[in-house]
C-alpha cells in the first residue's frame, strides 16, 4: 500500500511531500474502535448485522497476492 502526497507548484511542475509504503493509517483504530463498540452495543450491532473487520488483515494479504506480478513469490 503506498501513499503519495502530492502538491502542484505551476502546471507542469508537482513536488512529492511524502512518499509512505506501509499500512494505511488509521486502520490500527478501526479495528480497535470496531472491538470497543462491539462491546459496548453488542445488540446493536446484532440487529442491523454489522460485519466482522477482524479478518481485514487477512483480506488485505490475498487482495495483495491475487494482483502481485507473477515473477515474484510470497
Amino acid at each position: 500500500i503506498i501513499g503519495v502526497d502530492i502538491v502542484r507548484i505551476s502546471e507542469n511542475e508537482f513536488y512529492v511531500l511524502e512518499d509512505n509504503a506501509r499500512t494505511p493509517s488509521g486502520v490500527s483504530y478501526m479495528l480497535e474502535n470496531r472491538e470497543t463498540m462491539m462491546q459496548l452495543f453488542p445488540e446493536l450491532f446484532q440487529q442491523i448485522k454489522v460485519r466482522p473487520v477482524e479478518n481485514y488483515p487477512q483480506l488485505l494479504r490475498q487482495s495483495l497476492a491475487a494482483v502481485r506480478p507473477q515473477s515474484t513469490k510470497g
